[in-house]
């Protein structure tokens, strides 16, 4: 029996040989025998199913749209469709399951189309340089069922907030704005609020909950994060975010408070539960590589949220003799008292030590790579939808990285990692921290996919299969699936 067949009758419900005689029908099944647990058994199966390269040899896993380079992927939500924004402001559709073009819209805004964004399986969104967002409807491209005017620079990209329904825009004029899309005005226009403005605003995303907002910018701070999102609330408790520079020392002013940009201990205030609305804090790139006191050095371009709102990753460069490419992941979820606070509730783990504090922000995982390439263009990083593993442009392809080589999911990764330090701590006399500070570990490489001819722009999961799609600056689109 097939690790796929394993899967796919495990979804259906179907029993298996083993269920039904008693006995493993496999090497596989024996295997699984022995691992009882259903942690043990979803480790096996994902490392059996990402151990080997995906292919991408075949001419039609590859396409060439046309249209410049590819700024954005996305998959619908039932994983059906893929939608690329590209450069020569127009849209591509796809069929992943055939990896073949199925439809194209040219003219979609009158300059650069930068990020897709659904609603739900029939609807998007797309945002321009050109300062205005578009939704609009897979069934009928002929015209945008909505277009959105607001911003006075590049609009970068469209979030859904699923809570309030609205969709939520960033972009080059610092500011953030909200769209009431299901309540329109009697003159047809949809009712739009600056809910925030941040300066050298780079990206905007929310967490698939709706639960916090992360955002990056070039300067000073790497990125923004604000937790027990209110987003109707934003604009009270936070309105505008100023930053400070006075003689080299850094700040961050919202409303009466005052942050003060610490990068050699900033998780002190960090390591505490979170108990008020839009709760803001402020999170630094891997800090053993970057300038303490010439921030400006630093170009954040892009995050992804885990699936669960457990981690951030961000791909940033770092400017120094040549440029250094970081990918780096930041926990964003806490342990205290027997629970896991941070934007979820856990179940406490009982072979950990549940009173120590994961502090939020921190860097638990990083890699770096140094390179010559031009970083005119952003590239984007994205986890997969099980949260295990992360996309990160490399060159002409991409690597396929997760936390370490079990590759656990990020829960059983940290828990290990903080249970590991609890258990050397109470075998010596070390006096535990009032939180758990670790040190970075290095991201474990699965795989290297390649198959492009220029430099790799974007990067999505499937949300349903077992499948990656990457785009480039020459307008390539390619699909990678594991070969079983």
């Amino acid at each position: 029996m097939s690790i796929f067949s394993w899967v796919e009758g495990r979804r259906q419900g179907v029993q298996s040989i083993y269920q039904k005689t008693g006995q493993p029908c496999s090497d596989f099944g024996r295997f699984l025998n022995q691992h009882a647990s259903t942690q043990k058994i979803e480790n096996i199966l994902w490392k059996q199913l990402y151990k080997k390269k995906p292919s991408s040899s075949k001419n039609d896993h590859r396409h060439n749209v046309g249209y410049g380079g590819v700024f954005g992927l996305k998959y619908s939500p039932d994983g059906k469709l893929v939608v690329a924004a590209c450069e020569r402001d127009a849209v591509v559709m796809l069929d992943p399951r055939t990896m073949s073009v199925v439809n194209k819209r040219e003219h979609v805004h009158t300059k650069h189309c930068n990020t897709i964004s659904f609603i739900d399986n029939l609807l998007f969104t797309t945002c321009s340089d050109d300062g205005n967002v578009a939704i609009w409807d897979i069934r009928s491209m002929r015209e945008e069922v909505l277009k959105l005017g607001g911003h006075t620079s590049w609009v970068k990209n469209v979030e859904y907030h699923k809570p309030s329904k609205c969709l939520v825009s960033a972009g080059f004029d610092d500011n953030i704005i909200t769209w009431d899309i299901n309540n329109l005005l009697p003159n047809g226009e949809c009712k739009s609020e600056v809910v925030l403005t941040c300066p050298r605003l780079m990206r905007m995303r929310l967490s698939p909950d709706g639960n916090s907002m992360y955002i990056s910018t070039i300067q000073a701070v790497d990125l923004i994060a604000i937790h027990n999102l209110e987003i109707e609330k934003v604009a009270t408790d936070i309105n505008k975010i100023v930053l400070n520079d006075e003689f080299g020392d850094y700040s961050v002013q919202f409303n009466n408070a005052q942050v003060p940009v610490n990068r050699e201990e900033p998780f002190e205030a960090q390591s505490q539960p979170m108990t008020r609305r839009n709760h803001l804090e402020l999170y630094y790139g891997h800090s053993s590589d970057l300038t303490k006191r010439d921030p400006i050095n630093v170009f954040c371009q892009s995050i992804d949220v885990h699936p669960q709102n457990m981690a951030v990753v961000l791909r940033y460069d770092r400017f120094s003799t040549s440029v250094e490419k970081l990918t780096s992941v930041h926990n964003t979820w806490s342990h205290y008292h027997g629970e896991h606070q941070g934007n979820n509730k856990w179940q406490a783990d009982a072979q950990s030590n549940s009173s120590i504090p994961l502090p939020r922000g921190q860097t638990t995982n990083v890699m770096m790579e140094e390179s010559l390439d031009n970083i005119e263009y952003i590239q984007e990083v994205s986890f997969s939808p099980c949260g295990r593993f992360i996309a990160s442009p490399f060159g002409y392809g991409i690597r396929l990285v997760s936390y370490d080589s079990n590759l656990y999911d990020y829960q059983t990764h940290m828990t290990s990692r903080v249970h590991g330090m609890h258990k050397r701590a109470k075998g010596s006399d070390t006096v535990m921290p009032a939180h758990a500070f670790i040190d970075a570990a290095p991201l474990h490489d699965v795989t290297y996919c390649f198959g492009h001819r220029s430099l790799v722009l974007s990067t999505a999961f499937s949300p349903v299969g077992i499948q990656i799609v990457t785009g480039s600056k020459n307008g390539e689109i390619v699909f990678y699936e594991p070969v079983l």
